[in-house]
Protein backbone atom coordinates (compact mmCIF):
# COMPACT_ATOMS: atom_id res chain seq x y z
CA UNK A 1 0.00 0.00 0.00
CA UNK A 2 1.44 3.52 -0.63
CA UNK A 3 0.27 6.59 1.24
CA UNK A 4 -0.19 9.97 -0.73
CA UNK A 5 0.96 13.00 1.29
CA UNK A 6 -0.24 16.71 -0.16
CA UNK A 7 2.75 19.26 0.78
CA UNK A 8 2.02 22.64 0.36
CA UNK A 9 4.93 23.91 1.65
CA UNK A 10 8.06 22.31 0.19
CA UNK A 11 10.97 24.02 1.38
CA UNK A 12 15.06 24.15 2.02
CA UNK A 13 15.67 22.78 5.45
CA UNK A 14 19.14 23.85 7.11
CA UNK A 15 20.67 22.26 9.76
CA UNK A 16 23.47 23.23 12.04
CA UNK A 17 24.80 20.65 14.86
CA UNK A 18 26.48 22.37 17.36
CA UNK A 19 28.35 20.60 20.03
CA UNK A 20 27.70 20.82 23.58
CA UNK A 21 25.00 23.62 23.89
CA UNK A 22 25.39 25.54 27.06
CA UNK A 23 23.05 29.50 27.61
CA UNK A 24 25.99 32.44 27.55
CA UNK A 25 28.37 30.21 25.27
CA UNK A 26 29.68 30.76 21.75
CA UNK A 27 28.87 28.52 19.32
CA UNK A 28 30.82 27.27 15.88
CA UNK A 29 28.70 24.78 13.99
CA UNK A 30 30.56 21.26 13.55
CA UNK A 31 28.36 19.98 10.36
CA UNK A 32 26.45 21.71 8.25
CA UNK A 33 23.23 19.90 6.22
CA UNK A 34 20.91 20.60 3.70
CA UNK A 35 17.98 19.42 3.00
CA UNK A 36 13.97 19.23 1.43
CA UNK A 37 11.43 19.70 4.07
CA UNK A 38 7.81 20.76 4.73
CA UNK A 39 5.64 18.95 6.68
CA UNK A 40 4.66 16.50 4.24
CA UNK A 41 8.35 15.83 3.25
CA UNK A 42 8.85 14.92 7.10
CA UNK A 43 6.06 12.23 7.08
CA UNK A 44 7.66 10.64 3.96
CA UNK A 45 10.77 10.50 5.62
CA UNK A 46 9.34 8.83 8.70
CA UNK A 47 7.04 6.79 6.75
CA UNK A 48 10.40 5.34 4.95
CA UNK A 49 12.28 4.40 7.65
CA UNK A 50 9.27 2.13 9.17
CA UNK A 51 9.07 0.63 5.98
CA UNK A 52 6.25 1.96 4.43
CA UNK A 53 5.61 3.49 0.89
CA UNK A 54 4.93 7.24 0.68
CA UNK A 55 3.97 9.54 -2.62
CA UNK A 56 4.91 13.19 -2.29
CA UNK A 57 2.49 15.25 -4.16
CA UNK A 58 2.57 18.91 -4.95
CA UNK A 59 3.49 21.96 -6.60
CA UNK A 60 6.98 23.53 -6.86
CA UNK A 61 9.19 25.93 -9.75
CA UNK A 62 12.28 27.52 -10.45
CA UNK A 63 15.74 26.64 -9.39
CA UNK A 64 14.89 25.79 -6.26
CA UNK A 65 12.06 23.50 -7.15
CA UNK A 66 14.68 21.84 -9.50
CA UNK A 67 17.11 21.47 -6.29
CA UNK A 68 14.16 19.97 -4.14
CA UNK A 69 12.86 17.37 -6.73
CA UNK A 70 16.65 15.92 -7.17
CA UNK A 71 17.15 15.87 -3.24
CA UNK A 72 13.57 14.34 -2.73
CA UNK A 73 14.71 11.24 -5.80
CA UNK A 74 18.08 10.98 -3.71
CA UNK A 75 16.37 10.26 -0.48
CA UNK A 76 14.41 8.03 -2.80
CA UNK A 77 10.67 9.49 -1.51
CA UNK A 78 9.21 9.15 -4.85
CA UNK A 79 7.85 12.80 -5.40
CA UNK A 80 4.98 13.42 -8.10
CA UNK A 81 5.49 17.12 -8.36
CA UNK A 82 3.57 19.61 -10.33
CA UNK A 83 6.16 22.49 -11.88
Amino acid sequence: MTIGIVNLNFNVERIYRIPAFMPGGVYRPEQAFVQAGGKGVNAARVLKMIGEKAELTGCIGGPTGDWIRRDLEGMALRPFLMS
